[in-house]
């Protein structure tokens, strides 16, 4: 009689588990630029999943220690580093929940725009326009009492 041959160790089987998904993710606010002494509108900003309802979202705002904005939909800021919390509730399946986040801020000023470089003296065209010489002086384009052609005058 032949001798019993063991059936072979089943292979390992691998269980992949799924990653669930947040029902709401809170997104990074980007960096706002301003021009002068404007102000950017900043909001809360995030992502939802199917069957999230009754979404509430708020930003808190401060500015060093100083509280600026506390639990609003919005907020108006000046140029500055700020630290914004976003907090979501949410319901999701039936159950209250909510999410919050704390990210910095920054509101820039735009910068101001590259002024022409000019040469004192020489022709130019558009009478009132300004430009800057390599000296650092600021020259306009315009006539003089004995020239009626246009030069960069101080």
């Amino acid at each position: 009689m032949a001798p019993a041959v063991a059936a072979p160790a089943p292979s390992a089987v691998h269980v992949v588990t799924a990653i669930k998904a947040k029902p709401v993710t809170i997104k990074t606010i980007p960096t706002k630029t301003v021009s002068g002494s404007a102000k950017a509108t900043v909001k809360p900003s995030y992502s939802k999943a199917k069957g999230v309802s009754k979404v509430k979202a708020v930003i808190t705002v401060k500015k060093g220690s100083k509280t600026v904005v506390k639990a609003k939909s919005s907020a108006k800021l000046a140029a500055g580093t700020y630290k914004v919390t976003t907090k979501v509730s949410y319901v999701y399946k039936g159950k209250k929940a909510s999410v919050s986040k704390t990210q910095t801020l920054k509101v820039v000023k735009k910068a101001a725009s590259v002024a022409k470089t000019v040469t004192p003296g020489a022709f130019c065209s558009g009478a009132g326009s300004k430009g800057v010489a390599k000296n650092g002086h600021t020259y306009t384009c315009k006539t003089s009492s004995t020239d009626s052609r246009k030069r960069w005058r101080r």
